[in-house]
């Protein structure tokens, strides 16, 4: 809402067109909404192309897809872990990967990741190592995203992801572990009411 307001053209994405279009009414004229899985590396080539031929190239790049879905060790299935893994992971990876031509030479990434790759949290071991290879992964390897280390874009990612995960940022979403003794059901009800 804030790039909006202060005049710059975004690009929102997601999974559900309802959604997109309910931001895109919210956003204004400024926001293209465009409907695309980040699981699915067709939909990134389209995203990618979209995005081209609507702003040339980006400034900004904001990977914020992700699910958490609660996974206990005993009942977890494959098919949820690898949801959770083609959208948390592989979908942030090649997101920036399919975008990165398009940044411009001092562009912003900022990935989205979690306390819970750092605290223990009822159920969530699944989500937390996910969020966990998005900082530890992808910020420390010098070439995940085409070894272009010396490009403004880079330091600024490099630095944003080291300064994120040694702090704790208080968010609307953010709850206090001792919030979850007893259980996880103020993260649930919480998420909920998101």
């Amino acid at each position: 809402v804030l790039l909006v307001q202060g005049g710059a053209r975004v690009v929102i994405t997601g999974r559900s067109q309802a959604k997109l279009d309910a931001a895109r009414e919210r956003l204004g004229e400024n926001a293209v909404a465009v409907r695309a899985d980040v699981a699915s590396l067709s939909d990134l080539d389209m995203l990618a192309g979209r995005v081209k031929s609507e702003l040339g190239s980006i400034e900004a790049l904001f990977v914020n897809a992700g699910i958490s879905p609660l996974t206990p060790l005993e009942s977890t299935t494959e098919d949820v872990y690898d949801e959770l893994f083609a959208i948390n992971v592989k979908g942030a990876f090649f997101t920036v990967q399919k975008l990165a031509p398009l940044l411009s030479a001092n562009a912003g990434i900022v990935l989205t990741t979690s306390i819970a790759n750092v605290i223990a949290m009822v159920d969530t071991s699944v989500y937390a190592a996910g969020k966990a290879g998005l900082i530890y992964g992808y910020s420390f390897d010098a070439y995940w995203i085409g070894g272009t280390r010396n490009t403004g874009w880079w330091k600024n990612i490099t630095g944003l992801l080291l300064e994120i995960a040694s702090a704790r940022i208080a968010t609307p979403v953010y709850i206090e572990p001792s919030e979850l003794r007893g259980g996880n059901k103020g993260l649930v009800d919480y998420k909920a009411t998101i």
